[in-house]
């Protein structure tokens, strides 16, 4: 039979006959399809539950009546008891006890047929079983596990790869969302076949398993999730992960099976919903806080205390990659500039080799970095002061005191836009101070990077100076 012809011969209710096969009191077979198959045998142990339930005895009960755990003929006699101290309403129930306890003598001899009808009607409703749906509380399970998982890929993105949030693309967003979702359907499986349960189901009250309450198997596991990947989240697309989401939800609450939940039963205790909120709220604040922790430490340069000329150099390329000034110019280890050739690439516009930097060591110590530069022309590029402000900040950010609740402060000094160049700066940071000049002789026009003269055939003259150095 299938699932629409024991709803009719039974008069159970789908929700109900799929509830008690998730409990383990029903085990029909599957077709080739997937459907199931209930058999004649089905039938019978789904009148004996309705009875039963009909009867006030607990599921638990019932299941021990069923395996033969409890006996029979006692059990009938203490629901006897009971129900006559329940009063008039219930003298049904007892007179159908009674008459059990003498006809019947064992579980499997019951005929249910011959005494449901002894029942008022809505006796036997009030003990019909529903698995109450919890489609939020499995909403907020996924979020939080996808929460924490997004803290391994935030922790690839802002420590092993030092990206900068400013400028993380929509494009990079997506594939880190997708990069959640894969380890979560490596991860998930390996909790639930080990613990039954997941962080954010354990927060939610929720437990999986097998309908005969034992764990699934790793690959049971395995396959639960990547069909929850596939079916209930789009593969973690945008958009399509959404209207996944809703499917979803409305097949759920009408009480209809989802793709993933073949051979397998989710549990949900008795968890308040102040308990669960508290504990989303936490899981929610540890996401937060360590991923503002790891942006933070992104900010941080590799090498920090006194620095050598090698060091500063490595700190300044570093910061070149992470405000994404690109590649094409580095400082070796000396602290000379070196051209990076690329192959098939073209450059456009200015470009040119960067101002050299001159260092004062003492004792092997990087004491100060300056440059000076001068150029006359009708149109001058390159005015340097990107290279200026990130050479401050690799000397600046390394000094003792800069810190995780701090690098934020030095960052903000040197601007997240360019300096104008035709304009003076000086800052302080630490025991670093930091002047940059600008002096322009003639009429000109200053935008972005380069100086044009206003006046044909006038040349003007533009001189930079930088400088960072230890306080004394």
């Amino acid at each position: 039979m299938n699932i629409k012809e024991i709803e009719e011969r039974s008069g159970l209710t789908r929700a109900n006959i799929r509830y008690y096969e998730q409990e383990g009191l029903i085990a029909p077979v599957r077709r080739e399809n997937k459907y199931r198959d209930y058999s004649e045998e089905d039938l019978e142990t789904l009148l004996r539950i309705a009875l039963l339930r009909s009867l006030g005895f607990s599921l638990e009960e019932i299941r021990r009546l069923q395996s033969g755990e409890a006996d029979f003929a006692a059990a009938m006699r203490e629901r006897s008891a009971a129900l006559e101290s329940e009063g008039q309403r219930l003298l049904a129930a007892r007179n159908v006890c009674d008459a059990i306890s003498r006809e019947v003598t064992s579980y499997s001899a019951l005929r249910p047929e011959d005494y449901l009808n002894g029942f008022e009607p809505d006796v036997a409703a009030k003990q019909r079983d529903v698995a109450e749906p919890h489609p939020w509380r499995r909403y907020f399970a996924r979020a939080i596990d996808l929460t924490l998982v997004g803290l391994m890929v935030s922790f690839v993105q802002f420590v092993l790869l030092h990206h900068n949030l400013v400028n993380i693309s929509k494009g990079e967003n997506v594939l880190c969302g997708l990069a959640g979702w894969g380890l979560l359907v490596l991860i998930e499986p390996l909790l639930l076949a080990r613990f039954g349960t997941t962080a954010g189901k354990w927060c939610m009250g929720i437990t999986v398993t097998r309908p005969d309450g034992e764990r699934l198997s790793y690959s049971e596991a395995l396959n639960r999730t990547a069909l929850v990947w596939f079916y209930g989240a789009g593969l973690g697309l945008p958009l399509v992960e959404l209207v996944c989401s809703y499917l979803s939800y409305r097949r759920y609450t009408r009480g209809e099976e989802l793709a993933w939940e073949e051979g397998s039963v989710e549990r949900f205790d008795g968890r308040g919903t102040g308990k669960m909120a508290l504990l989303c709220a936490a899981c929610w604040a540890v996401r937060g806080t360590l991923t503002v922790a790891m942006v933070l430490a992104a900010m941080l340069p590799p090498n920090r205390g006194e620095l050598t000329v090698a060091e500063f150099a490595e700190n300044v390329n570093y910061y070149r990659t992470f405000f994404d000034f690109g590649t094409r110019w580095t400082l070796d280890s000396s602290g000379e500039w070196v051209e990076n050739e690329y192959e098939n690439v073209i450059y456009f516009g200015g470009g040119g080799e960067p101002t050299p930097f001159s260092y004062t060591v003492e004792d092997g110590v990087l004491r100060a970095v300056h440059w000076a530069y001068t150029e006359t022309a009708e149109t001058i590029y390159g005015t340097g002061d990107e290279n200026a402000r990130m050479a401050y900040l690799a000397l600046a950010a390394a000094q003792k005191g800069t810190s995780l609740f701090n690098i934020r402060g030095v960052v903000k000094q040197i601007g997240s836009n360019s300096w104008a160049a035709d304009a003076d700066y000086s800052a302080a940071w630490k025991n670093v101070e930091m002047r940059y000049d600008a002096r322009i002789e003639g009429e000109y026009y200053y935008s972005e990077g380069f100086f044009l003269s206003v006046q044909d055939g006038q040349p003007i003259t533009v001189t930079l100076t930088f400088d960072a150095r230890l306080a004394e």
